[in-house]
């Protein structure tokens, strides 16, 4: 899905996968729980936003478009994702 004042594409998430999203960061934020139940649900957070940063990834590699940013490991061309 591409917005005109935008220069790159951007990835759809859906209104569920964003609410698990953030009920796992609102439980990871909590003073509540143990640290143990914390740290997993920072986890289960962590692991949603690399999923979507990875299909982003892909899905940019596949159109052959450079990304808007340069990768963990340094990379910034639009292969290599």
């Amino acid at each position: 899905m591409r917005r005109s004042a935008r220069k790159y594409p951007g990835l759809v998430v859906q209104g569920d996968h964003l609410r698990v999203l953030l009920d796992a960061l609102e439980e990871a934020g909590s003073p509540d729980g143990t640290s143990e139940d914390r740290a997993a649900a920072l986890g289960e957070a962590l692991a949603s936003v690399r999923d979507a940063v990875r299909a982003y990834e892909r899905m940019m590699a596949a159109a052959d478009r450079s990304l808007p940013y340069a990768r963990g490991d340094g990379a910034r061309g639009s292969h290599g994702a």
